[in-house]
């Protein structure tokens, strides 16, 4: 018996490229002021722009393609893209498009899906996530369910956090509602709305024998989508936010009746989107104490970084480059970053501190708890505890910064 030959079609789907689309813009104003003058993404993060963590994840889980949509300080971001070599690789192509006139996600999602270049299952990212999660599970469950339900046209990243650690991260007080046997998503309240009580959809009481309401879950936004959410957004213009109004419109929805369901991350697996300050600091942190392993900084993120000195780890999670000028009085403590070309003074303290390239710091300063970009100067006789300083920021002698 001879077997027919494959359709085109059906080559084509099982060769289907896995595409991301990965949002370099928040549209929300919680880093500024810092954000005035650069975008969020290019914000370092231990020394490295946030956006190249995504990127970075994206093409070591196996995804083949990413659209970066830029808004906000665009040619900013192209022009990193371009001088750290994202865009020259051949195994993991990686496009820009911009708009100006997007003011949410909602309208960067409909703004994608008029260039039609999304043509099957994509990962959807903001570039502000860190991690360094195994997708082929999840993606694996997302197909399946797929295979047997059409409606099933998203499937969320989610962990399993203590009260401590959500606390640590600063995140909102988000309540799920779960099918435990199927994982569909019932219920979704982040907090945002500040409301007193929670809605949950008769329907989803129907045939079931439990309903899960948990506090314990950490939202990774990162979600395997099916073509139909850019669908879902092109129908419905009231869509601005992807939780707020895309996941709450499709719970409430009688008529459609597409499904959304989650998937909890194992233990040893990492993933966090750097929301405000308190998760900026947690997950430098992280970083640093190695529980994002293999992304930690003495291993090259970007394509661009192999081919320059990279850290070198030692004892008490200390990361130093070469180039580095630190007298014999001085204390580099534990939990420390400090990159090529830095000078550090006689008698100064830096302890859990991340500091930029060509800092130089003066002496008999104590610094703890800090991250100083880039070119930042510091006089003799300074004290800061937990502070931010930006690029090319001078802070004088004697000055004190203190946590507020």
């Amino acid at each position: 018996m001879v077997k027919g030959k494959p359709s085109r079609g059906d080559d084509e789907e099982s060769h289907q490229p896995l595409q991301a689309i990965v949002l370099a813009d928040s549209f929300n104003y919680r880093f500024r002021p810092i954000t005035l003058e650069s975008p969020k993404v290019l914000v370092p993060l231990v020394n490295v722009p946030m956006i190249d963590y995504t990127l970075e994840w994206l093409a070591s889980a196996g995804v083949e393609e990413a659209f970066v949509f830029c808004c906000a300080h665009a040619q900013l971001i192209e022009a990193h893209l371009q001088e750290s070599g994202w865009l020259s690789m051949n195994s993991f192509k990686v496009h820009t498009i911009s708009s100006r006139d997007c003011t949410s996600a909602g309208d960067a999602l409909r703004f994608i899906d008029q260039r039609n270049c999304i043509r099957g299952d994509f990962v959807l990212i903001s570039g502000d996530v860190v991690s360094n999660l195994r997708l082929t599970e999840a993606l694996a469950l997302h197909r399946e369910r797929r295979k047997k339900d059409k409606q099933a046209i998203m499937t969320i990243m989610t962990k399993k956090l203590s009260s401590a650690a959500k606390k640590r991260l600063g995140d909102s007080d988000l309540v799920v509602g779960v099918d435990p046997n199927s994982k569909q998503l019932v219920a979704y309240e982040d907090g945002s709305q500040k409301s007193t009580h929670m809605r949950i959809e008769s329907k989803y009481f129907k045939g079931r024998k439990a309903v899960q309401l948990r506090t314990n879950i950490l939202d990774c936004h990162i979600d395997i989508c099916a073509p139909e959410v850019l669908v879902d957004f092109r129908e419905n213009f009231d869509y601005q936010q992807v939780r707020r109004d895309f996941v709450g419109g499709v719970l409430i929805d009688e008529e459609m009746g597409n499904k959304i369901f989650v998937h909890e991350l194992e233990e040893r697996d990492y993933a966090v989107r750097i929301h405000n300050l308190r998760t900026y600091d947690a997950v430098s942190r992280d970083l640093i104490q190695r529980w994002v392993y293999p992304i930690v900084p003495d291993n090259s993120i970007t394509p661009a970084r192999m081919c320059t000195s990279s850290y070198k780890y030692m004892r008490g999670n200390i990361y130093r480059q070469d180039g580095v000028n630190i007298p014999r009085s001085a204390t580099l403590g534990h939990n420390s970053v400090i990159a090529a070309g830095c000078k550090v003074g006689e008698n100064t303290v830096i302890r859990t501190s991340v500091l930029g390239k060509n800092c130089v710091i003066g002496s008999n300063c104590v610094i703890e708890g800090c991250y100083l970009h880039d070119d930042v100067v510091v006089g003799d006789n300074v004290k800061m505890t937990l502070s931010m300083l930006c690029s090319q920021v001078t802070v004088h002698s004697g000055a004190v910064l203190e946590e507020g």
